[in-house]
């Protein structure tokens, strides 16, 4: 029933806390690429934008304009090194911002952002689109920040230029709606390369905090951060009818205590997520999730999908963790790509749903692997495992159910044993799907049923050469067609 191998850590949100707060901050990158664009943080980039800038190097901010009462609307092609902000724009009443650079900027000091606005507008939104290289050093200093604190006040961020920033709280893109902004939306588009460096340095930063105010963040860049908390995306929402959305093509690459690849999590009722990931997220460090994902309101739906290719090497690194924590919440995982938790106590899937009418789906084509465990789950509804491709295990701990009862439905490749609920659980190994088992699987009570269906293969010893023992403990029912080998290492057949 899920007793093996067990682990939690305070950075797991308690499925008991009554708290509406966000939890605790708890693939394969090519490394020479990632450390060119950490060193562009630095005096180096400043250099070659005064050597080498086709336009003239502004020795003063490039704009600023502040508490404008109309709407600014501006274009800047003149590059800017200062030891501040480069640009600045600020508005209030019913003005607006649409800032368009293509400039170069480079700035030193504490909070010297890049391109900085911010609106207390009713109705004032912020479009920034961005085809110039960022550089700043120093504490806060962003590369590009947004903030709307007024009702029906979106923002809307395209980057296509590279950023790279060095210091504590120093993030790539921040966008942030205020408590007393409804209805403002973010939107990010970033395709340009991220790098950051510095405690909570986050590759890219979205938050909303009132209600219809959704979050999107495409990224087809390579984001790479080394720092604690240094999230290569990381976006939250707190308000209802706020989903959030990830959508990540390019690589991600953290290294440093609890820096996801992705983070994201809503609080409020009609919250949902949808992550899709097709690109490369490689995280090193401590209880530095692949994917972190969490929703805490009724009818918060979760998804996630993933085509490309994640890996963590540090412990207590789950390659997907998702979970949640209210009513009429499913949470559904596909994976046709590669998930691989390699550090110590690493789970592949950790999958986690507490209250009523919210299963549990894992659809699994690719590869599935933790060290020690490949997928796990809880769910108060029930737990349906679809594979098609491969489960295992360093452990040898492939699957590991608690809750309600588990449906596995197998045309695919699961290596090692299984430790499922003590309710009615069902292993369909259908045409096609091979169980590899080894050691003993745990079946638990409730009626559990093993069904070895015509041209699957239950393989229970796979090494003549050795005395090999395999068994199911507490399984009621095994059934077996006669063309469903149950086979040993001598190609016995035991059903």
């Amino acid at each position: 029933m899920g007793r093996l191998h067990r682990r939690r850590r305070d950075l797991r949100a308690d499925a008991e806390s009554t708290s509406t707060q966000a939890p605790s901050r708890p693939a394969r990158i090519f490394l020479k690429r990632a450390e060119r664009r950490i060193l562009l943080a630095g005096t180096a980039l400043v250099s070659t934008l005064v050597a080498a800038a086709p336009a003239p190097v502004s020795a003063q901010q490039a704009v600023n304009i502040t508490g404008s009462l109309v709407s600014v609307d501006i274009t800047n092609n003149q590059n800017c090194v200062f030891p501040g902000t480069c640009a600045i724009i600020t508005t209030f009443g019913l003005a607006s911002i649409d800032f368009t650079n293509t400039g170069n900027f480079a700035t030193a000091g504490g909070a010297a952002i890049g391109i900085a606005t911010a609106t207390g507008a009713l109705g004032g939104s912020i479009d920034i689109n961005n085809s110039g290289d960022i550089a700043t050093v120093g504490a806060a200093a962003i590369g590009i920040e947004a903030l709307t604190i007024g009702p029906f006040s979106p923002i809307n961020i395209t980057n296509s230029g590279d950023i790279a920033t060095a210091g504590a709280l120093a993030m790539g893109i921040s966008a942030n709606t205020s408590i007393l902004a409804p209805s403002s939306p973010i939107t990010i588009t970033n395709s340009g390369n991220i790098a950051t460096t510095g405690l909570g340095a986050i590759g890219i930063e979205a938050a909303t905090f009132a209600r219809s105010s959704s979050i999107s963040i495409v990224n087809s860049g390579g984001i790479s951060t080394r720092a604690l908390n240094g999230d290569g995306v990381n976006a939250a929402t707190t308000g209802r009818n706020s989903d959030l959305s990830v959508v990540n093509s390019g690589d991600i690459f953290t290294r440093g205590e609890e820096a996801e690849g992705v983070f994201a999590t809503t609080v409020g009722r009609n919250a949902g997520i949808s992550i899709n990931n097709s690109g490369t997220i490689n995280t090193r460090g401590r209880f530095a999730e692949g994917i972190n994902a969490a929703t805490y309101g009724t009818n918060g739906d979760l998804s996630i999908v993933n085509s490309g290719d994640i890996e963590t090497r540090g412990f207590l690194s789950d390659g997907i963790y998702a979970a949640t924590f209210s009513e009429n919440s499913a949470l559904t995982i596909v994976n046709s790509g590669t998930v691989r938790a390699r550090g110590v106590f690493g789970y592949g899937i950790y999958a986690q749903t507490y209250e009523p009418s919210s299963p549990i789906e894992i659809q699994n084509s690719g590869e599935i692997y933790g060290t020690t465990v490949g997928i796990y789950t809880y769910s108060a509804t029930s737990t349906t495992i679809t594979n098609s491709g491969s489960i295992s295990a360093g452990s040898g701990l492939a699957i590991d159910t608690e809750g309600a009862s588990t449906t596995i439905n197998n045309t695919g490749l699961i290596t090692g044993f299984i430790d499922l609920t003590g309710n009615r659980d069902i292993f369909n190994n259908n045409g096609g799907g091979e169980f590899n088992a080894m050691q003993t699987s745990y079946f638990g009570g409730g009626g559990d049923v093993f069904i070895n269906n015509s041209g699957a293969t239950l393989r229970t010893a796979d090494d003549r050469n050795n005395s090999e023992f395999t068994s199911f403990e507490g399984l009621e029912q095994f059934r077996t067609a006669a063309s469903s080998p149950c086979r040993t290492a001598s190609r016995a057949t035991c059903s």
